[in-house]
């Protein structure tokens, strides 16, 4: 699930989908649709899950709730800084593991 985080820094993990992942089944045309206000200097974090299934030598998992502090701590950074933290911090906690999984991030930080 991604998560907002607010301007001030407050993070929130935005509810699991009830549904079939999109592109799973052929005829995927029931969605459920939700709305969430944004203001200004909000951000949303889209992951995929080979950022916490990344693996360190021990087979232990990045995990979310790394991820979260990795948010908490660098919320305030550009955009595309704190996406490249995220992943600098994913490469350190894996070390010379192979990586398992791909580890894709979209970031949308609201401008007004």
């Amino acid at each position: 699930p991604p998560y907002l985080i607010r301007a001030n820094g407050d993070l929130k993990q935005i509810g699991r989908s009830e549904g079939i992942a999109l592109g799973v089944v052929k005829d995927n045309s029931h969605f459920i649709q939700k709305s969430i206000k944004l203001d200004n200097m909000d951000t949303f974090i889209l992951y995929t899950d080979g950022v916490t299934e990344a693996m360190d030598k021990d087979k232990q998992l990045f995990q979310e709730s790394r991820l979260e502090e990795v948010l908490k701590q660098n919320y305030q950074l550009p955009l595309r800084a704190l996406l490249e933290k995220i992943i600098l911090e994913v490469e350190l906690y894996s070390g010379e593991m192979e990586q398992s999984d791909d580890i894709t991030l979209l970031g949308i930080r609201v401008v007004k």
